[in-house]
This record gives structure tokens, C-alpha cells and sequence, in this order.
């Protein structure tokens, strides 16, 4: 929404899903959000990212048999990869803005 600017972030492509024009878009993306606000929690979109990006336990449980180490964190959804990258920078991030103060 303009308030950070990351590169894996592609707000573009998020409002053009609510409109053409970026300020009616913007609107009725935070209405969107509100209503979403409003429902509480939802099953589907609770619980691991990691076990639903993996599409469920039947994935996830022989990977940990196997001690196959995956980067997960419940509020990236994505591949190994991808969150790892998401948490790196998150991580980055926080260490330049203690060095400043």
C-alpha cells in the first residue's frame, strides 16, 4: 500500500485484482481487509504455512522422518526457499534498524 517496499512484494498485481484505477483499487482493498478483520478465524487460513504449502501432513510427516530440514514460519506461505529468503531479509532488516538507534 505504499508504506514499505519490498522486492518480493507485488502490490500491483494485489490491487489489480480490486480495480483498475489505483485509488478506487486501494479502497476497496482495505474494505476487503476489514471484512476479512471482521470474520475472525478462519480453518482454511489457519495453522502451519509450512504444512500448507507442502499441501498437508501426508507431505510434511515424511519429511520429518527423513530429518529433512525445512524453513517454515505460519505467516509465510511459499517453498523452502522462498521463506527462507522472506526471513533473511526480515532478519536484515531488524539488524540495520538496531544499529541505528
Amino acid at each position: 500500500m505504499g508504506i514499505c517496499n519490498d522486492k518480493w512484494m507485488n502490490t500491483e498485481y494485489v490491487l489489480s485484482q480490486f480495480g483498475s484505477k489505483r485509488k478506487k483499487a486501494t479502497e476497496a482493498y482495505r474494505q476487503f481487509i476489514k471484512e476479512e478483520l471482521n470474520m475472525g478465524r478462519i480453518p482454511e487460513s489457519t495453522g502451519g504455512g509450512l504444512i500448507r504449502s507442502l499441501d498437508g501432513w501426508s507431505q510434511a510427516i515424511p519429511m520429518r522422518r527423513k530429518d529433512i530440514e525445512v524453513e517454515s514460519d505460519e505467516r509465510i506461505l511459499g517453498g523452502n526457499d522462498f521463506v527462507a529468503s522472506i526471513i533473511k531479509d526480515a532478519e536484515e532488516k531488524q539488524i540495520r534498524y538496531l544499529k541505528l538507534e
